[in-house]
């Protein structure tokens, strides 16, 4: 399993400039923590230690946006060419300033 500070090094490898606790890094953070432990809101919060309330907002966004499917993500992350700007955009999907649609 992966462990908390191995996402948080991989965030900060994909943005250096982003602020550990702001909340794009805490939306990353739900947003990537999820495809190791999948859409499960407690086991995130408990996971990342982020407060439930935060996690909710940001996983209900996910599934609206369909990047949260069932108990699965659906996500293409791992791409070499467009798994970075994917990943960023699921991020903003959770963080409600971008909408997706299946």
């Amino acid at each position: 399993m992966t462990s908390l500070k191995r996402i948080h090094k991989e965030i900060r490898r994909l943005d250096p400039k982003l602020e550990p606790g702001s909340e794009t890094f805490n939306a990353a953070l739900v947003t990537l923590s999820s495809g190791v432990i999948g859409p499960n809101i407690r086991r995130l919060a408990k996971f990342t230690g982020l407060p439930i309330r935060f996690v909710t907002e940001i996983g209900r966004r996910l599934r609206q946006g369909h990047v949260w499917v069932g108990n699965k993500v659906s996500c293409d992350w791992n791409n070499k060419e467009t798994g970075g700007v994917e990943f960023w955009l699921d991020v903003c999907v959770g963080q409600g300033l971008l909408k997706r649609t299946p």
